[in-house]
């Protein structure tokens, strides 16, 4: 007795622990067979047939916010949007106001092309002299020259292979006389520019090249018509801002205002 009395803490302690022991043997155990049973439930149910069929699933929403997304409302805040484009109204010199809405009712975007002209050189043939001395003429037009007198017809008589200079980058040689007085053909070498090509002249059949085009404008909010023929690099003053004409091409012609090189190109409409 006296030893249980001086041992009986370590003797509770003991059986407590075998206690605890056995218990966490028996949960091991436990957990084993609840794991193989939970497994056998699960090849159960991957190999066994359903008792009844799953329903489709109905994405018929899903589909239709989807679209939804595609074809979203644009919020336009350029333009014709006023909250942070406000209007401009501005007053013409007769006094009448004008409300500002696509940008071309005043300046440059609201001149207008009446005519856009091409200007050419034409150089033609002429069969002068007799069937036993024939002479050939060539005959040049420099409709695109600012000089009155240089755009009359300048003809001179020719020979092979003698080089004719009608003025700085402009001249021409015949390489070949090819017929029988007078229905003769003449090959010619032609120089414009820094560009040679070989063209041929026969009776009533020149040859034509455009070397130019010149425009005609119109500026309908003030109504003003300028000068006719304008060329590349004249100045024009629209809506009180001088621009500078810097090309001209068949089908449009291009301003630039030379301050802010900002270019403003006017499409021709015949």
């Amino acid at each position: 007795m006296e030893y249980l009395k001086r041992h009986y803490e370590k003797i509770l302690l003991s059986i407590v622990l075998l206690f605890l022991a056995g218990a966490a043997g028996y949960l091991i155990y436990q957990v084993s067979n609840k794991r193989q049973e939970l497994k056998v439930k699960e090849q159960k149910i991957i190999e066994g047939t359903p008792k009844s069929k799953l329903k489709p699933l109905d994405d018929a929403r899903y589909r239709k916010l989807l679209e939804l997304g595609k074809t979203g409302e644009h919020l336009e805040l350029g333009k014709n949007h006023h909250v942070f484009n406000p209007v401009t109204w501005v007053r013409k010199p007769n006094g009448e106001i004008v409300k500002i809405q696509s940008g071309n009712e005043i300046g440059l975007r609201a001149a207008v092309v009446t005519k856009i002209t091409p200007l050419h050189l034409t150089v033609d043939m002429i069969a002068t002299g007799t069937a036993e001395r024939p002479t050939y003429s060539v005959g040049v037009t420099r409709e695109y020259s600012l000089d009155p007198n240089k755009k009359k017809k300048q003809a001179r008589t020719v020979s092979l292979n003698n080089k004719v200079v009608v003025e700085v980058g402009l001249s021409y040689v015949v390489k070949e006389i090819k017929g029988t007085y007078p229905d003769v053909e003449l090959a010619v070498d032609l120089t414009t520019g820094e560009e040679t090509q070989t063209i041929s002249l026969s009776k009533g059949k020149p040859y034509q090249k455009v070397m130019v085009y010149t425009c005609d404008l119109r500026y309908p909010p003030d109504n003003i018509n300028y000068p006719p023929g304008q060329r590349e690099n004249n100045k024009v003053v629209i809506a009180g801002e001088e621009a500078i004409i810097s090309a001209i091409k068949p089908n449009e012609v291009t301003l630039q205002v030379p301050s802010t090189q900002q270019r403003t190109t006017l499409p021709f409409r015949p």
